[in-house]
């Protein structure tokens, strides 16, 4: 029993599945968890009635199910506070898309890189398919419907090679273990699907024809015997059930998954747990399979808020804490509107003196004329109405006000101007509102999390061919990321950025920009990104930028470019290290050169080749080819002029190293020479002749083509 609620769960003992069951026997274990679940959550957890209530207050039907009169009916008086409340939070806790964190699952260069690159393809596609969109809904329905739901799904027909996609999930549509507890996995979760035509069903279940054209109530038969559908059948839709579940055998959890019509007599299909690497399917060509998750689980990405830990579904939600002061506050609003309309008082006729049929005639036009007998103040008499009281009015506004602290969603938060005095008032309310937020933004990120952890575990399962992601890089270039599943490494920990979520204070970062800048404790770079509107970076970055700043500026200008990594060697590195050979790329620099010569050193090369001599024989080809580059460009550059700014540059050299040759020589004082003169006719700008073998100025080929040796 739940303490607070004061519910009891009907079951009196768990579900039991098991895939290696006969059909028959699979129907009957399932159905009646199923129907006792959906039960215990409409009824005695009154889900239905709630949601349904909710969602009136929301849209608005404020009077729905309500008797009132016929001349109130067209008036009635529904200020949408709830409303405004519920999708200014939907607004501000999803600002923006939640930013993943990915920790590396070995302490190497690459491995980080390969973490990084993780968190890339995870950004990039939550990007692109809009998920910050799907999450705001999740959220609407989270404060309306007690609960959210995004699923994740694979899709063949998307892409090249299939891609994952993910969908929202209406809360009614799913029936969970009446059982599970708010964090757990569940041991059941049925998805309603509806309005499937028997011609979809047959081609998502063609070994199920038979059978599906038997529920459409099929009779004709051909030759052979078999069911043979009009096609007009085959239009008729029907409802099914998507049923993920778990079991125990063997000392570990399977997950298994089973499709059912809505009466629970037909299996359309049944498999294990589809996004899941199992022992049994033996090793990939990149090694032995792997998974991101601990157990197999479904693909339901769940948000919860309110909740004390008993219930897998939240056990109430702000919309129905507010609903009585949405009432209330509606009463006094309508009593006000009455009110108004009476403001111009009525009329009362002495019929003695004036007819009916006259009264009849009159319409209240400032130029009638009418005429009585005897005195004309006992004749017609206005009566004023009541005064309103004052309660009336304060009422309103203290229920309004209730409905706002409910919700930590006050006029300056919502976008209307406030009764405060000055901004700092003002900022101290919006950042109060943001407190009160920030748990539904928690909230959030905890589904973030959830969802990028799934995301990854289906790249592990689904990625097994390349798929490509352009993003924006720091540099303002776009980068290209590969992912693949053995890219994704064991051990690899997600998490999301905490406040990723809610907008970012521009102005407070700028501000507390400008005073590290004062004092001299950030770099050009973070202060350039922040002063143009860019979010500031982790703190960690920002101290590895103010220390390269510090101790090497020439390395900080450079960072960009440093020799820790270079994204084309590591995506060359990646398609060797499965069995292709890259396409050669025109430009060979030392970065990319540096960056082979560092990984052919680690442990990740040695075993990249291990028991696969055509990998190394693939390195030592795409070396040479690199080496047969470089040298082009080096001769290439060889016979090329030097830049202007070259040329400036050595003639500064060459006057300064004749006056120090000068002071050696005679001790003379230091020539008036221009460093910027232009070279005489056949003079070679000051500068020797290269030696043979030598590197020109404006040449960084790795240092006349120096290659690691594979």
């Amino acid at each position: 029993m739940n303490t607070y609620t004061d519910q009891e769960t009907n079951s009196d003992s768990g579900a039991i599945f098991d895939l290696a069951m006969e059909d028959k026997d699979l129907l009957t274990f399932i159905q009646k968890p199923l129907e006792e679940s959906e039960v215990y959550w409409n009824e005695t957890f009154k889900l239905r009635s709630v949601r349904e209530n909710n969602m009136n207050l929301w849209l608005p039907k404020h009077y729905q199910n309500t008797e009132v009169y016929d001349f109130q009916e067209e008036n009635l008086y529904q200020n949408p506070r709830i409303f405004i409340s519920v999708e200014t939070i939907c607004s501000v806790v999803n600002a923006r898309i939640a930013q993943p964190s990915v920790s590396p699952g070995h302490d190497s260069p690459t491995s980080t890189q390969l973490a990084k690159d993780v968190q890339t393809g995870l950004y990039a596609h939550s990007d692109k398919f809009r998920t910050n969109d799907l999450f705001r809904i999740c959220t609407r329905n989270l404060l309306l419907k007690r609960a959210g739901y995004l699923k994740l799904r694979f899709d063949p027909s998307v892409g090249k090679y299939g891609e994952i996609v993910p969908e929202l999930v209406m809360p009614e549509d799913l029936i969970i273990d009446q059982d599970a507890k708010y964090g757990e996995v569940p041991r059941f979760i049925a998805q309603r699907i509806k309005n499937k035509t028997f011609e979809e069903l047959i081609s998502l279940f063609p070994d199920s024809e038979q059978k599906i054209l038997e529920l459409a109530g099929v009779q004709r038969r051909n030759k052979k015997g078999e069911l043979v559908a009009y096609k007009s059948q085959l239009a008729k839709k029907q409802t099914i059930y998507e049923v993920w579940f778990r079991y125990y055998e063997d000392l570990e959890y399977k997950g298994g998954l089973m499709w059912v019509d809505d009466t629970f007599t037909t299996v359309l299909g049944k498999m294990r747990n589809p996004n899941w690497n199992y022992d049994d399917e033996g090793e990939t060509e990149e090694g032995a399979v792997s998974n991101i998750l601990d157990t197999p689980e479904p693909p339901f990405i769940p948000i919860n808020y309110l909740n004390d830990g008993s219930s897998y579904v939240d056990v109430t939600s702000m919309v129905e804490q507010s609903e009585s002061m949405q009432k209330i506050h509606n009463r006094r609003g309508f009593q006000i509107m009455e009110n108004a309309d009476q403001a111009g008082s009525g009329l009362v006729f002495n019929t003695i003196m004036i007819t009916k049929s006259d009264i009849a005639k009159l319409t209240g036009s400032p130029d009638e004329r009418i005429g009585v007998k005897g005195d004309v103040r006992a004749a017609v008499a206005r009566v004023a109405p009541p005064p309103l009281p004052a309660y009336v009015i304060e009422d309103k506004l203290y229920s309004a006000q209730q409905i706002d602290d409910i919700f930590g969603t006050h006029d300056i938060s919502r976008g209307r101007q406030s009764g405060n005095k000055t901004l700092g008032q003002d900022q101290i309310q919006v950042q109060q509102d943001y407190t009160r937020m920030d748990d539904i933004s928690r909230a959030v990120e905890r589904m973030a999390v959830k969802y990028y952890r799934y995301l990854a575990q289906m790249f592990k399962v689904y990625y097994t061919e390349e798929h490509w992601f352009k993003v924006a890089g720091e540099d303002g270039q776009f980068d290209f990321v590969r992912m693949k599943n053995d890219l994704v490494e064991d051990g690899i920990d997600i998490t999301v950025d905490a406040g990723s979520t809610m907008p970012m204070n521009k102005e407070a970062q700028q501000v507390f920009a400008t005073n590290l800048a004062k004092f001299g404790m950030i770099d050009p770079l973070t202060l350039y990104e922040v002063g143009s509107g860019a979010p500031m970076p982790s703190p960690k970055k920002m101290l590895e930028r103010l220390m390269a700043y510090k101790t090497n500026p020439m390395q900080f200008a450079g960072m960009a470019a440093s020799d820790e990594f270079d994204r084309n060697a590591l995506m060359d590195i990646q398609v060797l290290n499965s069995g292709q050979l890259p396409i050669p790329r025109d430009d060979i620099n030392e970065q990319y050169l540096s960056f082979f010569n560092k990984y052919m050193t680690t442990a990740d090369y040695q075993k990249a080749i291990a028991g696969k001599p055509e990998v190394a024989g693939l390195y030592t080809q795409h070396l040479l080819e690199c080496q047969r580059i470089a040298q082009a460009t080096l001769a290439l550059l060889e016979t090329q002029l030097p830049s202007p700014q070259e040329q400036e540059l050595a003639n500064q050299k060459s006057a300064e190293n004749a006056q120090q040759d000068r002071m050696i020589d005679g001790g003379g004082q230091p020539s008036t020479v221009q460093g910027n003169q232009p070279p005489t006719k056949g003079q070679a700008m000051n500068q020797p002749k290269p030696e043979k073998g030598a590197v020109p100025p404006q040449a960084s080929v790795a240092q006349a083509a120096k290659l690691p040796q594979a």
